[in-house]
């Protein structure tokens, strides 16, 4: 994998929302690890650092899984792809929906009468 390859499968990770999703999660991890320090026998700083290993490590792993996955110019159509604006919206919005979407599931059934959007009439819809 060349360097220009491997840099646009960075970009597209951070487009995607995967970084933030991954650091997320690492986070949630360390935040525990240290609040159950009895567990642990690393400081904050040891405790820090692995987990920056760990993450690093999670994303090389994944540019290699894009790059076994996609051509260099696959990756430049979904950057190109992903850039968009309303692209962007949607993943601003995806956990919202994804919400929504197992608040509906919950329930056992799909109804118009669930509020999903705040002052949403079906009736009004045209």
């Amino acid at each position: 994998m060349t360097d220009e390859k491997m840099e646009k499968i960075q970009r597209l990770i951070n487009l995607t929302g995967l970084g933030k999703t991954f650091w997320r999660a690492c986070s949630n991890v360390q935040r525990d690890a240290m609040m159950n320090k009895k567990d642990y026998c690393l400081s904050n700083e040891e405790t820090s650092a692995v987990f920056k290993k760990v993450l690093s490590d999670l994303i090389i792993s994944v540019i290699f899984i894009f790059d076994y996955h996609f051509s260099e110019q696959e990756i430049d159509e979904l950057l190109r792809l992903y850039n968009h604006p309303l692209v962007q919206r949607f993943l601003h919005l995806a956990p919202q929906l994804y919400q929504a979407t197992r608040d509906i599931n919950s329930h056992g059934i799909v109804s118009p009468t669930i509020p999903l959007v705040p002052n949403f009439n079906p009736h009004t819809v045209h």
